[in-house]
């Protein structure tokens, strides 16, 4: 299997957080952003792309690694699945593919490995947690190629992907659900210990 590549999603408008969703801290002080990028480029995965809706507004993060790289969704009003396709597109290959949303801080090198080596066989995979679908998701590079071709009216990215052979991989850590979409949940984020 080729060596996977990510799309970090980070093009929404974070209108009820009142910042671009990118920008907000780790409790290590690492913005949600730089963390993300680093878990995967110390796990191998390269390159890493991040989706955004303004390139202007990722340049100055100079301290990111090399692998990184920008595409900018002019849209990001047409959702998730609009934004995907612009990474997609502007990928140099098809192959494995990390999705993950800006707003799921959490990955680690020991669960982008595990999902790896339990993606073949299958058109996609998701990591669960006590019955519940975490993130981040995995597709493989025919699910890629699909959705690059994908007609508006573009669906919902889950009804999408029911035309696929997924598969859900138990996973022992249940941050793989954290999802921090409104300031309450944020603040309850920085408030959890550890």
């Amino acid at each position: 299997m080729k060596n996977p590549h990510a799309i970090i999603l980070a093009a929404g408008l974070s209108s009820r957080m009142g910042a671009p969703k990118w920008k907000l801290a780790m409790p290590s002080g690492e913005t949600f952003l730089e963390y993300i990028v680093r878990s995967y480029s110390r796990a191998g995965v390269s390159p890493v792309l991040v989706l955004n809706d303004q390139q202007e507004g990722l340049l100055f993060q100079e301290i990111l690694p090399e692998n990184l790289q920008i595409a900018v969704n002019p849209h990001p009003e047409k959702g998730r699945m609009y934004s995907l396709q612009c990474g997609v597109e502007k990928l140099d290959f098809f192959g494995p593919c990390f999705i993950h949303n800006i707003d799921n801080p959490f990955v680690s090198s020991s669960l982008i490995q595990k999902m790896t080596g339990a993606l073949e066989g299958h058109d996609y995979l998701v990591p669960v947690y006590n019955e519940k679908g975490g993130h981040p998701l995995l597709i493989n590079e025919r699910v890629a190629g699909e959705v690059l071709n994908c007609p508006e009216p573009l669906p919902v990215l889950r009804d999408f992907l029911k035309n696929f052979n997924g598969y859900r991989m138990d996973f022992p850590d249940e941050r793989i659900l954290l999802n921090i979409n409104t300031p309450q949940a944020y603040r309850s984020f920085l408030s959890t210990p550890g």
